[in-house]
This record gives C-alpha cells, sequence and structure tokens, in this order.
C-alpha cells in the first residue's frame, strides 16, 4: 500500500468507530522513508496528518522510537489551529520548524520504556540479592500486582539496614521510599531526581502502569557517545578553522553568504565569525577551492564534511533516535574526519 491508501484507510477505520492496527514509531517513520525525527520529516508526516485529519496517541514526536503509537481522528480545536496556521503562511509570516512542544520528554529515553525487573513484598531479601546479582542490578523495586509499587531495595539499603545492627530477612525490612516521575515530564526532572537519588522510578501519564527505571548508569552510557561526538566536532572545527584561516578575502567571504544576509560580513570579519555551514560553502565552492591550497579531489572532501554535518545536527538537536551501532558508526565517522583535517593542514600550501 501506497502512504496514502494507508492514511486513507485509517481515516475510513476510525470514521466507522473502529480501531485501527497500532504502530511503532519507528514503523511510522518508515511510512515516510524516515529513520529519525528530524525537522524536515516532521513536516512532511504533519502535514499528511493534517490533509487526512488524523493525529496519533502518544504524539508520535515525544513517543520511544520502539513504543506504539495509536492513530485518532484530529480533534477539532487542532483543526482550527492548522487553518491558522496555513493562513499565516498565506501571509509570508515567519514560521518555525520546531514542533509545537519543543520540551524534551523521559518518554524519549529507552530505559524510561523497557519495563522493570521488580519484586514483591513478600520476598525475601536472598531474593532480591539474587536478582540483583543476576541483571548487574543497584535497586530492585517492590511492586504489587500491576501498579503498587511499595518501595524500592538496593544494596545500598540492605547496607544501611545492616549496619544498624539488624540483618533484615524481608524486602520489607531493607526497602526505602521509591522517587517516582511521569514519562511526559521534562527530561531534566529526571536527570535531577537520579543525581540526587541515583534512580528514578517511570510511570505512564496515561494508565499509570510502571514502564521503566532511569539510573544514574542509564543516562551515563546513553550520553557518554553524546559527549564524545560533541568533543570530536569542536575538534573538527577547530582544525577546520586553522585550515582556512589567511587564506580568503572579505570579498571571498560575501561569495558564499546566502542572499539576504550581507550584514553578516564586516571589514573585521574572520574565520572565527563564520559557522561550520559557511567552512562548508568556502570548501564547496570550485573557484575558491584553490585557495585552501590542497592538490586532492575537492568533491570527496565535501562529501566526508557533509556527513560530519548531519551528525552535528543530530547532535546539537539531541537526536533521540539513534541507536548504540549507528553511536559507533557515528564516532568513527568523526574520528576519521578529524584525522584526516589534521592531516591537510600539513600538505596545505600557503
Amino acid at each position: 500500500m501506497t502512504l496514502e491508501e494507508k492514511l486513507e484507510a485509517i481515516r475510513a477505520q476510525l470514521q466507522q468507530g473502529q480501531e485501527s492496527r497500532p504502530v511503532t514509531a519507528r514503523e511510522f517513520l518508515s511510512w515516510f522513508d524516515a529513520k529519525r525525527r528530524r525537522s524536515g520529516a516532521v513536516k512532511r508526516i504533519n502535514d499528511a496528518l493534517s490533509r487526512y485529519g488524523l493525529e496519533t496517541e502518544p504524539d508520535y514526536r515525544s513517543a520511544w522510537i520502539d513504543s506504539e503509537i495509536n492513530f485518532k481522528i484530529l480533534e477539532a480545536k487542532k483543526e482550527a489551529v492548522i487553518l491558522d496556521e496555513a493562513i499565516d503562511a498565506d501571509r509570508n509570516l515567519l514560521t518555525t520548524k520546531v514542533e509545537d512542544d519543543p520540551e524534551l520528554r523521559i518518554s524519549l529515553l529507552p530505559a524510561a520504556n523497557r519495563g522493570v525487573v521488580s519484586i514483591s513484598s513478600q520476598a525475601s531479601v536472598t531474593e532480591a540479592i539474587t536478582l540483583m546479582i543476576a541483571h548487574d542490578y543497584s535497586q530492585i523495586p517492590i511492586i504489587d500486582g500491576s501498579h503498587g509499587l511499595k518501595g524500592i531495595i538496593s544494596w545500598r539499603s540492605i547496607g544501611k539496614k545492616t549496619l544498624t545492627g539488624e540483618l533484615p530477612k524481608s524486602v520489607k525490612q531493607a526497602m526505602e521510599e521509591v522517587t517516582e516521575v511521569r514519562n511526559n515530564a521534562s527530561m531534566f526532572t529526571a536527570f535531577q531526581e537520579v543525581a540526587r537519588k541515583e534512580y528514578v522510578i517511570v510511570r505512564s501519564a496515561s494508565d499509570n502502569s510502571i514502564t521503566g527505571i532511569i539510573t544514574a548508569t542509564d543516562l551515563g552510557t546513553h550520553f557518554l557517545s553524546l559527549a564524545e561526538e560533541f568533543l570530536l566536532i569542536g575538534q573538527i572545527e577547530r582544525h577546520l578553522r586553522v585550515l582556512l584561516a589567511d587564506r580568503f578575502t572579505i570579498s571571498d567571504f560575501k561569495k558564499i553568504i546566502p542572499q539576504g544576509m550581507a550584514d553578516k560580513i564586516g571589514d573585521q570579519t574572520t574565520i572565527d565569525d563564520l559557522n561550520f555551514g559557511d567552512y562548508l560553502r568556502l570548501i564547496e565552492n570550485p573557484n575558491l577551492w584553490n585557495k585552501v591550497g590542497i592538490d586532492l579531489d575537492r568533491k570527496i572532501i565535501v562529501e566526508k564534511l557533509h556527513e560530519v554535518r548531519e551528525i552535528r545536527n543530530d547532535v546539537m538537536h539531541f537526536d533521540p533516535d539513534h541507536d548504540a551501532d549507528e553511536d559507533d558508526s557515528n564516532i568513527e565517522t568523526l574520528r576519521n574526519c578529524a584525522r584526516m583535517i589534521a592531516e591537510l593542514r600539513t600538505i596545505s600550501r600557503k
């Protein structure tokens, strides 16, 4: 089925009072030949949904990439908002690619959606210790039923109880109060709580079910690759600034600035005042390439720098849809480009 046929079939089902088949956010993106929720893909998706009078629940933009989303008929209020946006566009008003809700939600983190390994309040400390060893966890939530979060037991809580001279036998004797947040809360709320308590339990805002636990280890693992990518991008930009310095005139700069942005360039403009996109435009320009003083294939170098630009955009805008394999690939790409630019500096002609 084509994209149009899928959306038309979903709308027809909903209008007949039937439920449509839920899909994961990842599958939904694939309908639009997208893997990530970048601004261009989000705009195409929103336009398509509005054409067919549909919306997703939860919002596909804030749902975890592998969680399921459902379709529903677009509410009348939201249809009015879309009409207002169309009128604004007709008036040539300035718009933004940022979605209606720019807040980063906890639901975007994988750990907030993986469920939890839990233990009953009637269990023994021996059972809890065995589970923690088996899963390499530092804590285990104590849950009775599906929603009954009683507390949490951890190596720390067991140790504190033991130091008082008591040897706890049941998890009730060693459990602590638990900190929890809703999955639609700000991601920074979770960070603050994890910094304070070393973990936070995540509950669904829609059905109150426990969807995951976020720990300091989860955050460290999740953001380690992001930090390395960030540092490598900075290194590449510094190498580029040194490579391109003292080679171009103010007139050269003005040639690569998009029309209408000439005011960006003044008499005292230096390479330090330009951004990564400007560096790319300088190198992409065949007439300016000779000034770089490198007798190598310009197109290959530009291709590699465009790969860096894509990764840079994801890092700077916090792309939540990356995975471990892609992180490794991105880091390898950045390392190779940093090495390439460093070598270009050694062979460039002044």
